[in-house]
């Protein structure tokens, strides 16, 4: 590519490398609190389609009751 530079340096593909050490759990949390990241799960159509109208019928969005209900088992487990 004529007049185009491609800089390669820091290219990483988003996963451990095999000259990096573990990290241990506290490493991971203290690098990643603060962010909003992103939770993605399968589920089959008729659960979605279910979960979908209980949301409606309880005038809410699907992420935020997702986001209830992990707060509420990480409260359960303290417990």
């Amino acid at each position: 590519m004529k007049g185009h530079v491609m800089a390669t340096g820091n290219l990483r593909a988003g996963r451990p490398s095999a000259t990096r050490a573990p990290q241990s759990i506290e490493d991971m949390m203290s690098d990643s609190s603060g962010r909003t990241k992103r939770i993605q799960v399968n589920v089959d159509a008729d659960l979605h389609r279910r979960f979908k109208e209980y949301a409606v019928r309880n005038e809410t969005a699907m992420q935020d009751l997702l986001i209830k209900h992990i707060h509420q088992l990480l409260e359960d487990e303290q417990k």
